[in-house]
């Protein structure tokens, strides 16, 4: 499969750009609505993150200077959960899983903020993994892609997992510079005009890959592209220009639903795209 794409400047300035059968639609929060921290000396802004992606769009933020998780549903109003500190957060159907991974716990919780299970983890948690959530299986994709086995939930709550304790990189996503060519699970995507190239792949079962390409550099340019897997679709999406810079801005919900921060100066979006 090969998915020819091509970049330009211009787009970079355009609202954004849909192709196949895929609408970006935004919501405004405002910022007050959440926690948000000005730029102090060695320290720079702080606003949410978008986590994970729920049930019917639901987006899951964590808010690090209330230690909150915010669930943003389409159309409604912010709703706030008091967590404290935490390190990912994932849906276990219309639950939330969090994860503390100097604690090494796993606490299942449910979107009305209720603890409904707390399980410690028997060994070290990957440093910088995020949650990875296959029906009944909870695992932590680290750094590079492996997938380690954490536990499970059940109608009584969490247990521990009984699958593989570690799977190799079941989806890499690589550059090959020379032939400005993206590669990602069995399929790649060619970036004729790219300098150079970096991306997301976001839940393979659901197919979406989010690349931010340089496509000048004099003066740089950078363009954000979501694409499905399966060349369906591809929109063009704002880069993140706002008070603060969100380490993670990207997620699928389980109808393959691909949500997006998209921060600004006084509040912030959530963007959604249907397969």
């Amino acid at each position: 499969m090969l998915l020819a794409m091509s970049l330009s400047a211009a787009a970079m300035a355009a609202a954004p750009v849909v192709s196949g059968d895929g609408q970006l639609r935004t919501q405004r929060v405002p910022l007050e609505a959440v926690g948000f921290a000005h730029a102090v000396e060695e320290r720079p802004a702080m606003g949410p993150e978008l986590y994970a992606a729920g049930p019917a769009g639901v987006a899951a933020l964590y808010d690090p200077v209330r230690r909150e998780v915010v669930l943003v549903a389409d159309g409604a109003a912010p709703e706030r959960l008091s967590v404290g500190r935490l390190d990912d957060v994932a849906f276990a159907g219309d639950a939330l899983l969090l994860l503390d991974e100097s604690g090494r716990l796993l606490t299942l919780m449910s979107a009305s903020g209720e603890v409904l299970d707390v399980l410690p983890l028997p060994g070290l948690v990957p440093p910088g993994c995020r949650l990875a959530v296959d029906g009944a299986e909870v695992r932590a994709r680290d750094v590079f892609g492996n997938l380690h086995r954490l536990a499970e939930v059940t109608g009584q709550g969490l247990s521990e997992g009984a699958g593989p304790a570690l799977v190799e990189n079941p989806s890499p996503i690589q550059w090959d510079a020379e032939a400005r060519v993206m590669r990602f699970d069995g399929g790649e995507l060619a970036l004729t005009d790219a300098l150079k190239a970096g991306g997301q792949w976001l839940d393979g079962a659901r197919g979406w890959l989010v690349v931010d390409a340089v496509v000048g550099d004099m003066p740089l340019v950078v363009e954000r592209r979501a694409l499905r897997a399966d060349g369906s679709m591809s929109v063009t999406v704002p880069l993140a220009q706002g008070a603060w810079a969100p380490g993670r801005d990207a997620a699928v919900s389980p109808d393959g639903t691909l949500l997006l921060l998209l921060p600004g100066d006084d509040a912030f979006s959530i963007g959604r795209i249907s397969p």
